[in-house]
């Protein structure tokens, strides 16, 4: 009996000293649920994070006063070895605010900070995470980040309510969008105290699909810990329906989208009819100053629809030398599924090159999407035409189209690795070949951590070279020269050849109501340079 006794004793131990553990990637936005790994989607200070993992807290509690407390249920956590504010602990997931004293990024990026939880049994083993001065995320019903969102509808009148299928927003009224993570206040706010009314940030914008919503403001919600709201006037025209996309961003850096219910004059949802398109691409990619110079042929199909889907919208006319475009980094998003939002199968796609055999390529799930993706052969897209059919699947029916590719050019300007581009200077970019009606975009680009800068221009492939002049610049009343906007050492030319954008080619297929695009392209890059004299 006493050997039973002892080896229960023993048995006990280990389950009464277990150590809290984060998970992997267990550290996350509140509102949006994207861990700070992804690339535009790291946590800021003063934002609201769930930590997930196990034995993290010995019961379950929930703060229930402000300041927030820094620890319930036995639980505390720090990150960067600062004490955070706590909402909610249970054994298997933690709700915090991100202390506004954690780091903010670096002019190069992010800072990497360790986040650690401690109970009675000890602390976990710290978990890197990256802290930036912004990561955006709207908050959802469900508290998944996917689907409908927490907002309300404000009308004209006054009248607030919770925007729904049953209850759309209308052209019109405004949204009130809450969410974590657009920045800092004008006025800093100590950890754990809700905010007072009034408090400004100036930095939201929210963005529904087809449109940027006019009259948005933004602040630190009152009377609440780390939340964030924007109002959102629902401008006219548009587009209506049960699962809108709606996303949110200080800036240009915008979060994951959501959803909300759009109708003229409120009210049930109404979907418009699901309209669907198609896109069938060739295009070869070279890395002309890696050592060797590389080369990736690829073809790609993809077909999908939406309720209201529109094809995209008429090409402008060719970019002379000297558009300045400027532009932000693309966020990684979660794979949410949006309701009404579809891929479509068209059996295996058969693609017959002017030479060589035919490949066969079968449909397959990328990121749980319906799509078409193979490598070719080096060189097998060339000039030429190629022919392109489908068998017919579950939702698009057989069809036969051929794609006419241009011819590849050489390029004659040189650009190795850690060449340097004077901003001050016209920079130029000269090439061979070419079939005559193709078109040559050349973009300079300037990287700055997640914002762009972009010089692009185009001409007709016979020409065969562009010149960028230095941009003119004033500031404080003196002249600069530059080109482009940003300096930096991360700068990059990127040289497509592809057909006319202002004249698309088109293929129809039964079930693609919208019918399909097709496309072909020769990219030619020029990575590692910099605007960053040496």
């Amino acid at each position: 009996m006493a050997r039973l006794g002892l080896s229960l004793g023993l048995a006990a131990f280990p389950a009464l000293a277990q150590q809290p553990v984060i998970n992997p990637n267990g550290v996350v936005n509140a509102a949006s649920y994207v861990p700070s790994p992804e690339d535009g989607h790291a946590l800021a200070p003063g934002s609201i994070a769930t930590v997930f993992g196990q034995n993290l807290a010995a019961a379950t509690a929930q703060a229930q006063s402000t300041p927030l407390p820094a620890n319930l249920a036995g639980t505390s956590v720090t990150i960067n070895g600062v004490a955070a504010p706590l909402f909610y602990a249970s054994p298997t997931q933690i709700n915090l605010q991100v202390p506004a004293e954690v780091p903010a990024g670096t002019a190069s990026g992010y800072s990497s900070v360790p986040v650690v939880v401690t109970t009675a049994a000890g602390p976990s083993q710290p978990v890197m995470v990256d802290t930036y001065y912004v990561g955006p995320g709207i908050f959802t019903l469900n508290g998944s980040g996917c689907g409908q969102a927490a907002v309300l509808n404000v009308k004209p009148d006054g009248t607030v309510s919770l925007n729904g299928p049953s209850n759309s927003a209308a052209p019109g009224d405004y949204l009130e969008v809450f969410g974590t993570g657009l920045g800092p206040p004008k006025v800093a706010i100590p950890d754990g105290t809700p905010a007072p009314a009034g408090m400004s940030d100036e930095s939201g914008v929210a963005r529904l699909l087809g449109a940027t919503t006019l009259s948005t403001s933004a602040w630190k919600a009152p009377g609440l810990v780390g939340v964030d709201q924007i109002n959102a006037q629902v401008p006219p025209g548009v587009l209506e329906g049960c699962a809108v996309t709606l996303a949110a961003a200080p800036g240009n850096l915008f979060g994951p989208p959501v959803v909300v219910s759009i109708h003229s004059g409120g009210g049930q949802c109404v979907d418009p009819p699901l309209e669907t398109l198609g896109r069938i691409k060739l295009k070869r990619v070279v890395a002309v100053n890696a050592t060797p110079p590389s080369e990736t042929d690829t073809f790609s199909a993809w077909f999908d629809g939406s309720p209201g889907k529109t094809p995209p919208p008429p090409a402008s006319p060719l970019i002379a030398a000297g558009y300045l475009i400027a532009g932000g980094g693309t966020a990684v998003i979660p794979a949410c599924t949006l309701p009404g939002y579809v891929t479509l199968d068209a059996g295996t796609i058969t693609l017959q090159g002017p030479s060589g055999p035919a490949v066969a390529v079968a449909p397959a799930l990328l990121d749980g999407k319906i799509a078409y993706q193979e490598t070719l052969p080096a060189g097998a897209i060339t000039g030429g035409t190629f022919g392109v059919s489908a068998e017919g699947g579950t939702n698009v029916g057989p069809f036969q189209t051929s794609l006419a590719v241009g011819a590849p050019i050489q390029i004659t300007s040189q650009f190795p690795a850690g060449t340097y581009i004077d901003p001050s200077k016209p920079f130029t970019v000269a090439w061979q070949g070419g079939s005559p009606g193709s078109v040559v975009t050349v973009r300079l680009i300037s990287n700055f951590f997640l914002q762009d800068s972009v010089l692009e221009a185009q001409a007709d492939a016979s020409v065969g070279s562009i010149t960028m002049q230095p941009l003119v610049v004033t500031n404080n009343g003196m002249t600069e020269m530059q080109l482009p906007i940003i300096d930096g050492p991360n700068a990059e030319v990127i040289v497509d050849v592809g057909p006319d954008p202002t004249s698309p080619l088109t293929f129809a297929s039964p079930g693609l109501t919208l019918g399909g695009l097709l496309n072909w392209k020769y990219e030619y890059d020029f990575p590692g340079l910099t605007l960053v004299p040496q």
